[in-house]
């Protein structure tokens, strides 16, 4: 896959000279199977952190947080949580709430694991290459973190497979990341980068909203290719590719 100033250009060179370009990728579509672990009672939990302005300099603990953060606990909410313990000054545990702040101080508030709503975990594979990933989503499951989801999401089982995979990929991180986004209680294709080349195609390429394989416009009929696929999504478009005497509708 390459990139283009306009376009995204995806080519694989046909692994025999009977099949077309099309016919392989197809091919390839369902040769992967599935992933996914199941999830944990409680997550991990979450941190904040602050870093304490000059305008704020003199402010004791609980004043910082009931004035900050009100809208996330009242005064008393926040007392409790300082006398529990979950928050750091500089790294030291706080547990006295009139402790005077000084400027810099970095605070960090740290909310306790709590159980996430349930949501599915398996995630079958559509598609691989060197450069992507092409995912069947389920309803149900969030993509990205978000409110009461925090692990119990794409982006996490993403991590965890990669981590049993020994994934490696230069310069993009440890994992495949999401180029967009699906609701969480749409199903459908969802297309993850393995590289920052790949990520910045992606994302040029569903901000433009058109593509282009072997220099001919991909239409959105994967649906009739693929009988799982319910709707048109501009990421079905990536994953099936026409020569000139391939008819989507025979295959």
């Amino acid at each position: 896959m390459y990139c283009t100033e306009h376009s995204l250009v995806l080519s694989w060179a046909p692994a025999t000279k009977d099949l077309t370009v099309c016919e392989k990728m197809c091919d390839a579509s369902f040769s992967s199977g599935s992933f996914g672990l199941p999830w944990p009672d409680l997550n991990d939990g979450l941190f904040y952190s602050d870093v304490v302005a000059p305008s704020d300099c003199g402010l004791t603990l609980i004043d910082f947080y009931s004035t900050k953060h009100k809208n996330s606990a009242p005064s008393p909410g926040w007392l409790q949580r300082i006398q529990n313990g979950q928050i750091t000054i500089d790294g030291m545990v706080g547990k006295e709430p009139n402790t005077i702040l000084r400027i810099g101080a970095e605070l960090v508030y740290h909310r306790f694991p709590w159980r996430e709503p349930d949501a599915p975990y398996l995630l079958e594979i559509l598609y691989e290459d060197d450069d992507m990933i092409a995912l069947n989503k389920p309803s149900g499951l969030q993509v990205l973190p978000g409110g009461l989801y925090q692990q119990r999401t794409v982006l996490t089982q993403l991590q965890w497979w990669a981590s049993r995979q020994n994934f490696s990929v230069t310069s993009q991180g440890s994992h495949p990341v999401p180029v967009h986004r699906l609701g969480r209680g749409t199903s459908g294709i969802l297309l993850c980068a393995k590289t920052k080349q790949a990520k910045t195609c992606l994302a040029a390429y569903f901000a433009d909203g058109t593509s282009l394989v072997e220099g001919k416009r991909l239409e959105a009929c994967l649906s009739e290719v693929v009988s799982i696929m319910r709707k048109n999504y501009l990421a079905a478009k990536c994953l099936c590719l026409f020569s000139g005497a391939y008819d989507c509708k025979e295959a």
